[in-house]
């Protein structure tokens, strides 16, 4: 099982791969202090941060209206710690009507597809300082256990980030990586949830997606706060695949209903 990087900026995703940087300083200070040196850097100097390409596919002209527009958010809240500084990023990237937001998922399991449109994904965290001070405080400890050689509380670490909603600890050639998990709804189709039509759509889609690395471009998010997404499996259109594939069963994928 193979994943690519992910650089969440609460929404904002990479796609190649980088070395991790070791987390330093206090969960409270360093993020926001970070991300307000990135802002007035744009104030300033109008450039946006220089590695700011390795972690989303998007034109230099999306990234500065990113950041013109968290600049005056910022201006008006001055968050004071990474809980407030996620929100800030997350309420102003979510009120520009698309994103813009692009990036390459780990390889999906099949026991992840919820139906005929929705399935998990999880992709590495790249960015440390907005994680949620427990998650944060929780993989600083498990790092400080590992480099110590204290397996117990590393395990114990590890359980706790996993028993989240939103993350957990993957690992890859005997290597654990920190994931965010992410609810993607097929933008643009619609298909039977429940019967057996529900369960012939959402094996067809198992079937399409397991094993895959998919590309998924994020669009908004829904009522449910899954992120609506158009999805790529092998350059292919999957949401085309799945409307050309129910022009030959009755009971398959029908355009947005």
């Amino acid at each position: 099982m193979g994943f690519v990087v992910l650089h969440i900026n609460t929404t904002l995703f990479s796609k190649k791969k980088k070395k991790k940087k070791k987390i330093q300083g206090t969960a409270k200070t360093d993020g926001v202090a970070a991300l307000e040196n990135d802002l007035n850097i744009f104030e300033k100097k109008s450039k946006i941060p220089v590695d700011l390409d390795w972690h989303v596919y998007s034109s230099p002209n999306t990234h500065i209206r990113w950041y013109t527009e968290l600049l005056k958010a910022w201006r008006k809240s001055k968050p004071s710690d990474p809980k407030q500084a996620t929100k800030l990023v997350y309420d102003t990237l979510h009120s520009i009507h698309e994103y813009g937001v692009h990036f390459d998922d780990m390889e999906v399991l099949g026991e992840r597809v919820t139906n005929g449109v929705v399935f998990s994904v999880s992709v590495e965290v790249k960015d440390f300082y907005l994680l949620p001070q427990e998650i944060l405080f929780a993989v600083s400890e498990r790092r400080k256990a590992q480099a110590t050689g204290d397996n117990d509380r590393a395990r114990e670490m590890m359980h706790k980030i996993n028993a989240t909603q939103d993350y957990e600890v993957l690992y890859l050639d005997d290597e654990g990586y920190l994931a965010k998990k992410y609810e993607i709804k097929l933008r643009g189709v619609c298909a039977p949830m429940n019967g057996r039509s529900g369960r012939k759509v959402r094996r067809e889609l198992e079937m399409l997606v397991d094993g895959k690395c998919l590309t998924i471009s994020v669009y908004n998010l829904d009522e449910e706060k899954r992120c609506v997404a158009e999805v790529y499996s092998d350059h292919k259109h999957l949401q085309g695949i799945l409307l050309n594939n129910a022009t030959e069963v009755p009971w398959g994928w029908k355009a947005e209903c």
